[in-house]
């Protein structure tokens, strides 16, 4: 019974640990698309993730996905268009 336990234990810790890591690798993904998005349309880093993320939401793809279209270049960042609720600074 108390191994059963363990190996529930150990389960759920790995499952948390891939979801964290998961996690951290699509914002360091959505972060480097930023920084390409910025430099492309000559931007500020809150203009270029709002073009990020408006793209994604028109498309309906999740952003973590466009992320990684645009740092493997088959996402030109000049495609996706003006943010439509970026604040400037």
């Amino acid at each position: 019974m108390v191994s059963a336990h363990k190996e529930r234990d150990l389960r759920r810790s790995s499952r948390l640990a891939e979801q964290t890591l998961t996690a951290l690798n699509d914002r360091v993904l959505v972060s480097h698309a930023v920084g390409l998005v910025a430099g492309t349309l000559d931007t500020d880093q809150h203009r270029a993730r709002a073009a990020l993320s408006d793209y994604a939401l028109r498309q309906r793809r999740p952003l973590p996905e466009v992320a990684r279209a645009v740092t493997e270049g088959k996402l030109d960042p000049s495609a996706l268009g003006s943010p439509s609720n970026a604040e400037a600074d």
